[in-house]
């Protein structure tokens, strides 16, 4: 992807979220069931 391509689709994501990132996030205030069935195999995984 040349430089021209990239920063042309960070400005269209930079401006999506401006736009619509307050609504999103809204429909996203909890863990994604992905994300929630694999929790504990996960927690015993990483190790700080």
């Amino acid at each position: 992807m040349n430089l021209a391509t990239a920063e042309r689709l960070l400005a269209i994501n930079r401006e999506f979220y401006n736009h619509f990132g307050d609504s999103f996030s809204a429909t996203r205030q909890r863990l994604q069931p992905g994300v929630k069935k694999y929790s504990k195999q996960l927690k015993k995984m990483i190790r700080f």
